[in-house]
């Protein structure tokens, strides 16, 4: 039985410090909601909180119904966020819906549980791209809500960490339905909000040089790299990469250098007094198994190969509008065994369930939101944060809640060029700016 008690007081804390931001009701309950999902995450499978006649609804059902109601009551202001990257991010929709009903008409109701990352994926899309981003004051509680969520997973992966100690990225236990489950601090999605969380705040250490944004940045990247995601580390590097890629003046990449050099010698100090020992083993544990035939690495990166290869061996149409909703991932695995999970990669899933015209549609939205953060004074941070979830999407789904990260990044820089002036009245937050 869910205990509703502490879930209603902690949405309710939320949305009381949200609210002070000043920003619109609708919009308020969607940050909310996002940063109590990405909090309470876990790699469980959750008990439905309806069922009728057959039919369940699950937290992220509810959560999709939620999503919808707010794009449909700020419709007008999803128009005016209209750019080319949400409109070629659109023409997926009809593509899914096909693929869903298709796969409804052959394989039964097993095609809509498929169909549910898709759902919620789009959901979270047209929810956050019809929020006001010209408002200052939402893209200020888009960062207040990274950083928050990210202080919150950081206090969970200690208390796991003093409660499990150090674990390799390939140790795992099952559960009581023989599941396998990770006995990592927290899960890969939570630690991406980690990530996206520190170069929020390195963003904020670069532009304003304050001691305390320095320290904060330096526990969120430790946890970071302690709660071992190898796709979360890749992203991150690049994540930071882009933001020297995008800096301009001498003081700015001199904060930079600065920042990773106190990371560096805070970690070289615990090195020397031991403490990372335990640490370093299960790293090197990590590393060593890497390319061996049972590590997640071989399993996912055969498992894209086995299920493309599968793809283009049929028609011409399944390979440009992919296989149905509900055909299923089975494969035999490097060592095997037949192997059913979601192949971990959001361009695969994509291109597996809506083909080649899918993934175009999605590469082509990452091409133009990136391309605008790279071509519009001040969006540094945007453009990072664009390019972090796309690098992380390779190993991963798109979890709905990592959604207002990527459209905060494509919808602040993809708007139409403007004068310095303008762009610095325009500016993410002052803070961000160049």
């Amino acid at each position: 039985m869910v205990s509703w008690a502490p879930i209603l007081a902690l949405i309710v804390v939320m949305y009381i410090v949200f609210a002070r931001q000043g920003v619109r009701v609708a919009t308020t309950g969607l940050f909310c909601i996002a940063c109590f999902a990405a909090i309470t995450e876990n790699d469980q499978t959750p008990s439905p909180v309806f069922g009728f006649a057959g039919i369940h609804l699950f937290p992220f059902d509810v959560i999709t119904i939620a999503l919808i109601v707010v794009a449909v009551v700020q419709r007008e202001q999803l128009k005016g966020n209209l750019r080319p990257w949400l409109a070629v991010l659109l023409a997926l929709l009809p593509l899914l819906i096909v693929s869903v009903v298709v796969g409804y008409v052959k394989y039964g109701s097993i095609a809509l549980v498929e169909f549910r990352p898709f759902m919620y994926f789009m959901a979270a899309i047209v929810a956050f791209a019809s929020v006001e981003w010209s408002d200052s004051n939402v893209r200020r509680l888009a960062l207040i809500a990274a950083l928050a969520s990210s202080v919150a997973i950081v206090v969970i992966a200690v208390a796991r960490l003093v409660e499990l100690g150090f674990v390799s990225s390939d140790e795992f236990f099952i559960d009581a339905t023989g599941t396998y489950r990770t006995l990592r601090p927290v899960v890969a999605s939570q630690a991406a909000v980690l990530g996206l969380g520190s170069i929020v705040v390195l963003a904020e250490w670069i532009r304003r040089g304050r001691v305390g944004v320095l320290f904060v940045w330096i526990i969120l990247i430790s946890v970071v790299v302690v709660v071992q995601h190898r796709s979360v580390w890749v992203a991150t590097l690049f994540g930071i990469a882009s933001l020297a890629l995008l800096m301009r003046g001498g003081g700015l990449s001199a904060r930079l250098v600065a920042a990773i050099m106190c990371w560096l010698s805070f970690a070289s100090l615990l090195y020397l007094t031991g403490a990372l020992d335990l640490l370093l083993d299960k790293l090197s544990t990590s590393f060593a198994d890497i390319f061996s035939a049972g590590s997640t690495v071989t399993n996912r990166t055969s498992g894209w190969d086995l299920l493309t290869n599968e793809l283009f061996a049929q028609n011409n149409g399944a390979s440009a509008m992919g296989l149905p909703m509900g055909h299923g991932y089975a494969r035999i695995g490097p060592t095997g065994l037949v192997e059913t999970y979601q192949p971990h990669n959001w361009y695969v899933q994509l291109l597996l369930r809506v083909g080649v015209l899918g993934v175009t549609c999605f590469v082509a939205s990452v091409i133009f939101g990136a391309f605008g953060a790279w071509t519009k004074r001040g969006s540094r941070l945007q453009f990072a944060l664009v390019v972090f979830v796309s690098v992380f999407v390779l190993a991963y789904g798109f979890v709905w809640y990592l959604v207002p990260f990527f459209v905060f990044g494509a919808c602040v820089a993809g708007g139409r060029r403007e004068s310095e002036g303008e762009a610095a009245r325009q500016c993410v937050d002052r803070r961000f700016c160049d």
